[in-house]
């Protein structure tokens, strides 16, 4: 099945809500380094929070839920149990191309840079990377 998304969401920076999805994507989300695929994977009590992305974004897909389960094979083996986490996964290259553009970028751990946004916007954007 196709999902949809408005494509075009992260091209004009203009809303309260654009701007903290902005920076809760730059800080808790991801951008593919391959493919088109723009996500988040959370604790599953975080669930909420991509509820309200999902519906910002005009995305048709579900929230999925997962059981990690740590291994020997894991890059991130920081746990011994399992825990529950939730993952939305949008695919779309326009989406992926604008993240960029706003200094989204696949590999971007150590590297934050925060794009510029209007005076009004910067309070939403803040909240959104905290």
């Amino acid at each position: 099945m196709k999902y949809t998304c408005n494509d075009s969401y992260f091209n004009d920076i203009n809303t309260v809500e654009k701007a903290w999805t902005l920076g809760f994507t730059i800080t808790d989300g991801y951008v593919g380094k391959t493919g088109n695929r723009v996500g988040y994977h959370l604790k599953d009590t975080d669930f909420y929070v991509l509820n309200k992305i999902k519906e910002f974004v005009g995305f048709t897909g579900d929230v999925k839920f997962y059981t990690f389960r740590p291994g020997k094979n894991n890059k991130c083996n920081f746990k011994k149990d399992s825990y529950k986490t939730c993952k939305l996964s949008i695919h779309s290259k326009q989406m992926k191309t604008d993240l960029i553009k706003l200094n989204c970028t696949p590999v971007k751990t150590h590297i934050v840079r925060l794009p510029s946004v209007s005076d009004n916007l910067i309070p939403a954007l803040i909240q959104g990377v905290f």
